[in-house]
């Protein structure tokens, strides 16, 4: 028998419908002078599945996104895909010569007869944290699944980084804790409930509240347990709208809870749905206003009775009021009367020390008629000063301002008191420019005023002495100013040199006079909504201050 051919190749043959994977091998052979073709087929299709599968296996095991390692019974490292090359940083061929204890020192392998590794069991998968080293010795965070293969010779371990999950796990965790601690610590009484009205959760603030441990409250009370039986029905109305529409509810409500004493207390409540969940949750902050309550009603009973005394006393005020201004009629009435007839009798007394005056021709009847009429003047200007002191007293003292020129005024006062001031061999000079704006003055009051400051300047300078009146003005003000170099005034004095009966005289002391003239002064240049000062230096002179406001309507 000799053999002439043999070839093997593959084909497909057809089984009714179903195609299979067949191998071929035919044969020529010759036999007693006959040539004979023989053709062997087997069915290779489970074989090519196994290596097509095989194939698969390895492109899915090289292309997962998770680290998967093949280890044998000694721990070596005989498989590793991409993602744990590039994580752990090992070329593939440094990796394979590792053992896992290399990468994962807390992975558990006993070594025992069997050699097997006790931290896995056949055909089951476990999962456990554990930390694996990078080449750069940096250790990170691992999620690990491992399975042996049936004859266990083979452990294939998948792990997972988790070092993200293990930092958003702590910050969760943080995050936690944080809201627990604001929960627990923050002063209002706060609660949370859910859509059955039961309370889940309570701080210490309401542990205080309402004498009830939160072991006796958490998931076993509800909320309607503590309100008293006047707000139930309201409150649970609100609820049950807060679950169904949220946007028409308040979050705002007052109203009264008993607590474990029996005691009732007023709340005011600040309620929310939780959001951003599916199941319904509230949380409340409630405030207790008991005791300003129990405050606010004192407070209305003390207003109540303040309102009293207030009606009170202000019958009594209208009493005294009227009583008042009844004295004060009285008192101008009898001012008035006053002025009249001490007017009255001075008047004959004046003109009749005039004609004397005039009609006394020799000595010692000149001197005589003088000092008479000197002394009638002396003694009008008193009166005057008296009646205008009380006139200011009871408000009945008023100026009448008219548009008056500065610059004339002054003038006129000057040349006025230029021969008594020469009288008493002093200088006088007039400081006073040409033009000054307009001044809504009462010229007669005013005038009164710096008259009255030269005459006490002549009357505290020395001969030889000078006396400066002097005038200018800014944007606001017209000022005048009397200067003397006099004896001047100590510091001792200068701050009651103003005041009522007030008088001073060289030494310091009481001087003549009834210490009226700068009070009334004063009072004359405040009507005209101004200022009156003083500047002065013992031995140096004095100089006296009035600015009067050029704006219309002040006085």
């Amino acid at each position: 028998m000799t053999t002439q051919l043999s070839a093997s190749i593959l084909g497909i043959e057809h089984l009714g419908d179903e195609r299979v994977l067949v191998g071929l091998m035919a044969r020529k052979i010759s036999l007693f002078g006959h040539s004979f073709k023989i053709s062997i087929y087997r069915d290779i299709t489970a074989g090519k599945n196994t290596i097509e599968l095989f194939r698969m296996s390895k492109f899915a095991l090289d292309n997962a996104t998770e680290m998967v390692l093949w280890i044998n019974r000694s721990g070596l490292i005989v498989y590793s895909n991409q993602v744990t090359e590039h994580v752990l940083g090992y070329p593939k061929a440094e990796l394979l010569n590792l053992n896992i204890k290399d990468v994962d020192a807390t992975y558990s392998v006993t070594l025992d007869s069997n050699t097997t590794f006790t931290s896995t069991k056949r055909n089951e998968s476990l999962l456990k944290e554990s930390s694996f080293k990078k080449k750069s010795g940096d250790f990170f965070p691992v999620e690990l699944s491992s399975v042996v293969n049936n004859n266990n010779a083979y452990t294939c371990i998948f792990a997972r980084d988790i070092s993200k999950r293990k930092a958003l796990d702590k910050t969760l965790s943080d995050l936690e804790c944080f809201h627990r601690a604001v929960f627990e610590t923050t002063s209002n009484p706060t609660v949370i409930v859910d859509g059955n009205t039961n309370i889940l959760r309570v701080n210490r603030a309401f542990e205080l509240l309402t004498g009830f441990n939160k072991q006796a409250v958490e998931g076993i009370k509800s909320w309607t347990e503590f309100v008293s039986k006047n707000d139930i029905d309201r409150l649970l109305g609100f609820h049950y709208l807060r679950k169904e529409h949220p946007e028409l509810c308040p979050d705002k409500h007052l109203f009264d809870i008993v607590d474990a004493n029996g005691n009732l207390k007023n709340i005011y409540m600040t309620i929310n749905k939780i959001t951003g969940i599916e199941e319904f949750f509230c949380v409340a902050s409630w405030l207790d206003i008991t005791e300003l309550r129990k405050t606010e009603s004192e407070l209305r009973l003390s207003y109540t009775q303040l309102e009293e005394r207030v009606a009170l006393r202000t019958i009594e005020l209208n009493k005294t009021k009227l009583e008042l201004e009844e004295h004060i009629n009285k008192r101008i009435v009898s001012t008035r009367a006053l002025i009249h007839d001490l007017k009255t009798n001075l008047t004959p007394m004046i003109t009749a020390s005039e004609l004397f005056e005039n009609c006394a021709k020799t000595e010692p009847l000149i001197s005589l008629s003088r000092n008479i009429t000197s002394g009638v003047k002396r003694l009008e200007k008193r009166i005057n000063d008296l009646l205008d002191l009380a006139r200011s007293e009871i408000g009945i003292f008023v100026i009448k301002p008219t548009w008056t020129n500065p610059t004339q005024f002054v003038k006129e006062i000057f040349n006025y008191l230029e021969p008594e001031v020469k009288r008493h061999s002093i200088n006088f000079v007039l400081e006073c420019p040409d033009s000054v704006p307009v001044a809504w003055v009462d010229e007669e009051q005013l005038s009164r005023v710096v008259i009255n400051l030269i005459s006490n300047a002549i009357k505290y300078t020395k001969r030889s002495g000078t006396i400066t009146l002097r005038l200018f003005h800014n944007d606001q003000e017209l000022i005048f100013e009397v200067q003397d170099t006099g004896c001047g005034i100590s510091s001792t004095y200068i701050k009651d040199i103003f005041k009522l009966y007030h008088r001073y005289n060289t030494s310091g002391e009481s001087g003549e006079g009834l210490g009226l003239g700068l009070y009334l002064s004063k009072v004359i240049v405040e009507l005209h909504g101004g200022q009156i000062e003083v500047r002065s230096a013992l031995n140096i002179g004095s100089t006296f201050i009035i600015k009067i406001p050029l704006t219309e309507g002040m006085c």
